[in-house]
């Protein structure tokens, strides 16, 4: 068996750094998947909902940029957010591989 992606957005593709191979969300059924990076314009835009509909349970994490918030009703729904910055690469990674499902 082959070991599972990292789905991550166009919005922050150098937010972390990995050993595991990424693929765009717009381009993955998530069927490979072990956890999903989005922005905020991601959730906005719907992402969230096409995640949840699949019934996969894949940890979901929101990188931020700028000080931008989450809003409120979508936190119950993900498993972290965490602030795009270089200084932080390894620690989103850590966080984002603690979470993944095991291989």
């Amino acid at each position: 068996m082959s070991e599972l992606k990292i789905a991550v957005s166009r919005s922050c593709p150098d937010c972390f750094s990995t050993h595991r191979a990424c693929v765009n969300i717009d381009e993955s059924n998530y069927i490979d998947v072990a956890a999903i990076i989005l922005s905020v314009s991601d959730v906005e835009r719907g992402k969230l909902d096409e995640i949840d509909a699949t019934g996969y349970d894949i940890p979901v994490f929101i990188a931020t940029e700028n000080e931008e918030r989450v809003p409120a009703e979508y936190l119950p729904r993900i498993s972290g957010v965490f602030e795009h910055c270089e200084s932080r690469k390894e620690f989103l990674w850590t966080s984002v591989r603690n979470r993944c499902q095991p291989l």
